[in-house]
């Protein structure tokens, strides 16, 4: 029984890991492409509150993008539209009004079906918004991945 496991946990790594290759592939693609990127193209407003900042985004429909490698879970409210994603976790279709919790380290592509409205809520106390992506968003997989590593050891000893 633990064969069997041990070879389950692997082969779902493996899945992961070619899913990762390719929306990081599908992300260059998308920016070689277009001139057009997130802030130019699709419109972003920022909200603040005491401990809490909001990103929205409006996507035209036919638009296709992917999302950032959020370091911490957070929610995401689909306030407008009809959007189609594709994550680690599989395909969903998404159909406002719709909120969902999304877990840290998780990178979409999303595809707009009609305009779409999509708002990000993060905690947060920050309000310089570099400042807020260098604590919400990670650069890469392997990055978060190492911060986590350093965190476990640092939480061990």
């Amino acid at each position: 029984m633990g064969e069997l496991a041990t070879e389950e946990s692997t082969n779902i790594e493996a899945i992961k890991a070619e899913y990762r290759d390719r929306v990081v592939a599908l992300e260059g693609a998308i920016r070689e492409r277009d001139d057009c990127m997130e802030g130019d193209c699709f419109p972003l407003k920022h909200h603040f509150a005491p401990g809490v900042y909001a990103r929205e985004i409006f996507l035209p429909a036919g638009c296709t993008i992917v999302g950032k490698i959020h370091r911490h879970e957070h929610l995401i409210i689909f306030i407008k539209g009809s959007v189609a994603i594709v994550s680690e976790e599989g395909r969903t279709l998404v159909e406002a009004p719709e909120t969902m919790v999304s877990p840290a380290g998780v990178k979409r592509a999303v595809h707009a079906l009609t305009d779409a409205i999509i708002t990000t809520i993060h905690v947060t106390e920050e309000t310089d918004l570099e400042k807020i992506e260098e604590y919400v968003i990670a650069p890469s997989f392997e990055a978060l991945e190492n911060e986590n590593r350093k965190l476990s050891l640092e939480e061990k000893s």
